[in-house]
């Protein structure tokens, strides 16, 4: 099994002065993006032995709300840190620019985890809700915090019954295909329970959303929640080391 998790960092904010006499809004940022393989007790990050192939990424982005931003170069004690350009498209205010920021990320993790989808072997978890630009990859997104739950209220009380490792049928998410909601296709979904929390902890707590892409066979489909219902609840993490347990995978 390998998991792909990205994170993002707003290193700074900032205000440039543009050619016409106006300023424009400014984002210093980062983000990393990487992959876990995890094999038995073993568990370690993936790092291509070639540039090409690394796993492992960092990026630095200037971004900028409105003008032509350039790139940036800051000195950081006897180093210099290089910030590339990034239009910040519609982004007017610093949230908006953030949230740029967020979906930068959000696309290089799905991009990592079609590269390592070719390996039919391994089952290819990525942090979040599916965004793969194609959908025939055996690729599962892990839903941590849910918004929405997109099932009625017979099948939500299905959810206070779920023991540790067991799940609900599946259930279809429509997108509206690529131009459609959010620009996602079509979706594979199932809720599971990765561990019991005991009488003191809402029965939700343990409770992740998972999604696959709409395009596999419905048999695929429940094949790869079987296994994440056998994978998972292993890697649940603990409440006495990580206050966001059980549900933030400790790899």
């Amino acid at each position: 099994m390998q998991i792909v998790d990205g994170v993002p960092r707003v290193e700074a904010y900032a205000i440039d002065d543009l050619d016409d006499g106006t300023i424009a809004l400014g984002l210093f940022g980062s983000y990393a993006v990487g992959a876990v393989r995890c094999e038995g007790a073993r568990s370690w990050v993936l790092d291509g032995d070639a540039p090409e192939d690394d796993r492992l990424r960092l990026f630095r982005v200037y971004l900028q709300a409105g003008g032509e931003p350039r790139d940036q170069e800051i000195a950081a004690g006897s180093l210099r840190l290089r910030f590339s350009a990034q239009a910040g498209g519609e982004a007017r205010t610093s949230n908006q620019l953030a949230d740029v920021l967020q979906r930068s990320m959000l696309g290089e993790e799905a991009q990592l985890a079609e590269a390592l989808a070719k390996d039919q072997g391994a089952l290819t978890i990525v942090d979040g809700p599916l965004r793969l630009r194609s959908g025939s990859q055996r690729v599962v997104g892990y839903i941590k915090s849910i918004q929405s739950w997109y099932i009625g209220a017979r099948e939500f009380a299905l959810l206070e019954e779920l023991a540790m490792g067991e799940r609900t049928p599946l259930f279809r998410i429509p997108g509206g295909g690529e131009a459609g909601s959010r620009g996602r296709p079509d979706r594979y979904a199932w809720y599971m329970c990765l561990a019991d929390l005991g009488p003191h902890v809402h029965p939700l707590g343990g409770i992740a959303r998972l999604e696959a892409p709409g395009a596999l066979d419905l048999d695929e489909a429940a094949r790869l929640a079987d296994q994440c219902a056998l994978a998972l609840p292993r890697l649940a993490s603990s409440p006495v080391s990580d206050p966001r347990a059980p549900l933030n995978l400790p790899p």
